[in-house]
């Protein structure tokens, strides 16, 4: 008798929780954020029912009940795409750049100041560029935004120089030196497309924001490294033969070990 009074006691107990328990408020939160139900939360049989489709949908989940073949169902719904302005918004230089290498068919060729001997020079430079080495060709045509002969404002010897606004400025003393000498023509020509890159390199560096003169992450040496092993590529890739490509990859090396 008290084993069963001790049962019918127990039964009593957990079914006054239940009762108890489906008198009780329950809140919903979805990410955080409390959810409005039109159908509160209720105990049935022991077990909390929330409103399914309230949460699903708050969940931006699409929810479809077939009565036919009583299947419910529940699917996500695709992500949409946000509208593009009509007006875009104007475009960093870097951004703006590599747009205009990857977008542009014909890309422009830079305006070549200086007399007709050198432009004629240049042309054949820029020509035997683009038929020997196309993807060189676009980059110098993409950052060199003049060409001219004259002398650069710097201390070192060059053949050529870049300054800030993408002008290539060719040393005047060098080129004369090359019309004058016995070199083959068409040799000069690729020697000069080789420069070309090299200095393209140099300006690609300051708009993708490392200093010529270096910066926190590349030294000089390191920025130098990257312009002349562009160079050497080109100059295999122009065929300027092996004892050019010895004495390029000579400056590779000179900073390779700084």
């Amino acid at each position: 008798m008290k084993r069963k009074l001790t049962i019918v006691l127990m039964t009593l107990m957990i079914m006054a929780t239940v009762v108890y328990a489906a008198q009780e408020d329950y809140t919903i939160l979805v990410n955080g954020t409390p959810l409005k139900c039109n159908i509160p939360p209720r105990v049935v049989n022991g077990y909390i029912l929330v409103p399914f489709r309230t949460i699903a949908e708050a969940l931006g989940v699409d929810i479809h009940y077939d009565s036919s073949t009583n299947i419910i169902y529940v699917n996500s719904k695709p992500e949409e795409k946000p509208e593009l302005p009509q007006e875009q918004p104007e475009l960093p230089l870097f951004a703006e750049l590599v747009n205009r290498y990857w977008t542009e068919t014909d890309l422009e060729t830079p305006p070549i100041d200086g007399p007709d001997d050198f432009k004629k020079f240049i042309t054949e430079a820029l020509e035997v560029l683009k038929n020997k080495t196309p993807n060189e060709y676009r980059i110098v045509l993409s950052y060199v935004k003049n060409i001219k002969l004259g002398k650069a404002d710097t201390e070192e010897r060059y053949d050529a120089a870049v300054v800030s606004d993408g002008t290539v400025i060719f040393n005047t003393d060098s080129y004369n030196m090359w019309i004058n000498s016995r070199c083959d023509k068409e040799w000069l020509a690729k020697n000069a497309a080789a420069l070309l890159v090299h200095e393209a390199t140099h300006m690609q560096q300051n708009v993708c924001g490392m200093s010529i003169v270096g910066g926190t992450q590349f030294t000089k040496d390191d920025i130098e490294l990257m312009a002349y092993l562009a160079q050497y590529r080109a100059t295999q890739k122009l065929g300027l033969g092996k004892e050019a490509e010895k004495e390029m990859w000579k400056h590779v090396e000179e900073h390779l070990k700084k």
